[in-house]
């Protein structure tokens, strides 16, 4: 290769930077993002179990594992859609298989779109309310609905309560009557009514 080629590399057209490289923006985004919050993965795992201390970053670096799966999710469609197949089949069997796999991307599609149109909503929400104890306050009660809908499915499938989820609901509950002795509670968008009930009695808004 000469000289002259190395100094001018073949410029790529808009649609192939497009279709290769926005997954890697998006991933290597994430991580100049990650490195500014000063969190590490292992830092991450444990405040996802510590109640009343999470806050801004922690929220910040979970929502940034959202757009690090968006980015596979692309890559993953990308490597199955990028080439119209060159033998499609021309059986019953085939066709519907080959149907049903496009619906299902595109179902993880719309799915990765709500996600990201919720996240929006709450970012935009959150800059009125921009302090570690709503972050907090947020994600317990975010907490609260999977433990109770886990409540809900032994009730529903096994027709009996299991003990751990109830004893997580409790923590979790006085956790957030902790949470909102550090806050005013009318200022809580992501609850549901305009005087939400305390103490983790209220409901998340429709979006979650």
């Amino acid at each position: 290769m000469s000289e002259e080629q190395d100094e001018n590399p073949p410029v790529r057209s808009s649609d192939e930077v497009s279709e290769n490289d926005f997954s890697d923006f998006l991933i290597m985004g994430a991580d100049e993002i990650r490195k500014r919050l000063r969190i590490t993965e292992s830092d991450f795992l444990f405040l996802g179990r510590a109640h009343n201390s999470r806050g801004r970053s922690h929220y910040i670096y979970a929502i940034l594992d959202e757009i690090e799966q968006v980015a596979l999710a692309l890559k993953l469609s990308h490597e199955t859609l990028s080439e119209v197949p060159k033998d499609l089949p021309d059986d019953d069997l085939g066709r519907r298989l080959t149907r049903n796999t496009f619906s299902a991307i595109e179902r993880e599609q719309a799915l990765h779109i709500r996600k990201l149109t919720e996240v929006l909503v709450d970012l935009i929400n959150f800059s009125e309310t921009n302090s570690n104890s709503y972050y907090d306050h947020y994600l317990l009660y975010q907490e609260l609905v999977e433990h109770r809908q886990r409540k809900n499915d032994y009730i529903r499938y096994f027709n009996c309560e299991n003990r751990n989820t109830q004893f997580s609901i409790d923590l979790t509950m006085r956790s957030i009557a902790f949470a909102e002795t550090q806050l005013q509670l009318d200022k809580c968008w992501y609850l549901s009514g305009n005087s939400p009930k305390p103490r983790g009695k209220a409901a998340l808004g429709i979006l979650h």
